[in-house]
């Protein structure tokens, strides 16, 4: 466990998080012991859960359908759903990107199905099943869903904190929280996304497969990642004898073809990976601007920033992030974060206009005592709010954690 001012010095260098804002101990403990113990429900535009119960009158040409998944990441439900359906990737769409390590229900679409377009149920493998609600004129599009239902169980608490769950998720409930991208952003055990992507908007090729190949977790070591940053020899490396995940497999094989193209082997990355980091590093910043935007009067917005009425009446701010809009940075705070990463404005000029609040307040907080060192939370979160920013404020523990 590491001491609290190392983990500030990890949380603020790979994630861009700031200090705890909630003043309560922290109960420490470890979420997604199993993938039961994080169960994720969308929530859909009416802001019911999805169950199954079709609204769809069969006209259209996109397919919906709701898919369960257990322990699978949002890349391979993707593909597997495209080989079911024998579409193309980009003909499967999402209202968001879910956990890996969870139980998750969610509602997806697929364009124009080539293949089983009168599937009611099917097991796609033991990890993914799906449920069809027939077709529409609409697709799903990511963020627009009403948010996401949490059911999770967080083991080994510190067991002299549980008497006073309630008061602590009753302060939160009040103060909410920063509306910080979550560790999952980033990658929680080896959180290089950031870090990959912006290597590939600066279009430093050599220095993005540096990073992809050669950072470590933050709590283990990778052999074959030593012998790279050792030998950049792909052929060492490959003859290592590590198991070497897939990507970093691909890109070692394009290497040893052709040594020095760079940007060549890292096409043997998805799409979505790639278009992810790119995004993560634009999310790192908003990090580092939520946080030092703290420190400063939220009753008085900058520029790039409007107030904003929650439906209960709160007074929140929006942000505008890094676009391909911004003549120049927008305040002197984002000023001092792009000189601080030694960038520009044209470095996003792919990316269109996004905006995002300061503050989450989750809905329907409650907490449940298991036993002496094992608690249950149920809240909901809108769209691209993040679970385990809310955990991390009650549990104040290392990012190995939230994995």
């Amino acid at each position: 466990m590491d001491r609290p001012d190392q983990l500030q010095v990890i949380e603020k260098q790979w994630f861009g998080f700031g200090p705890y804002t909630l003043p309560t101990p922290a109960i420490s403990g470890v979420i997604k012991t199993y993938p039961e113990d994080f169960q994720v429900v969308e929530i859909d535009e009416y802001g019911k859960k999805v169950d199954g119960k079709g609204r769809y009158n069969e006209t259209g040409s996109f397919l919906h359908f709701l898919a369960y998944r257990i322990d699978m990441n949002h890349d391979d439900m993707i593909h597997r759903l495209a080989d079911f359906f024998q579409v193309s990737t980009d003909d499967i769409g999402t209202g968001g990107i879910k956990d890996k390590k969870a139980v998750v229900i969610q509602e997806v679409s697929v364009f124009n199905p080539n293949q089983n377009r009168n599937f009611q149920e099917a097991t796609i493998n033991p990890s993914l099943k799906i449920k069809r609600l027939g077709f529409n004129r609409r697709g799903m599009v990511k963020g627009h869903i009403g948010g996401n239902h949490f059911n999770i169980v967080i083991r080994q608490v510190n067991p002299s904190s549980t008497s006073k769950l309630n008061e602590m998720l009753q302060k939160l409930s009040e103060s909410g929280v920063p509306n910080y991208y979550g560790h999952q952003r980033f990658g929680a055990d080896r959180p290089i996304t950031w870090m990959f992507g912006k290597a590939l908007l600066m279009e430093e090729y050599e220095k993005a497969v540096d990073i992809y190949l050669g950072l470590e977790p933050l709590y283990s070591r990778d052999g074959f990642r030593t012998v790279w940053r050792d030998t950049h020899d792909p052929k060492l490396v490959l003859q290592h004898g590590d198991y070497i995940p897939q990507y970093e497999y691909k890109i070692l094989r394009s290497l040893l073809q052709n040594p020095s193209d760079y940007r060549g082997a890292l096409t043997n990355l998805s799409p979505f990976l790639i278009t992810f980091a790119k995004r993560s590093f634009v999310s790192f910043l908003w990090n580092r601007y939520l946080t030092l935007r703290l420190n400063s009067d939220p009753k008085q917005p900058l520029q790039g920033e409007r107030k904003v009425v929650e439906a209960d009446g709160k007074i929140n701010l929006e942000v505008a992030l890094p676009s391909k809009k911004w003549p120049k940075p927008l305040n002197d705070i984002w000023d001092e974060i792009f000189a601080e990463e030694q960038v520009d404005v044209s470095l996003f000029k792919s990316m269109s206009h996004s905006a995002r609040k300061v503050i989450l307040w989750p809905r329907g907080l409650k907490g449940r005592i298991i036993d002496n060192t094992t608690i249950s939370l149920q809240f909901q979160l809108m769209a691209g709010q993040y679970a385990t920013v809310v955990l991390r404020e009650i549990m104040k523990t290392a990012p190995e954690s939230f994995c």
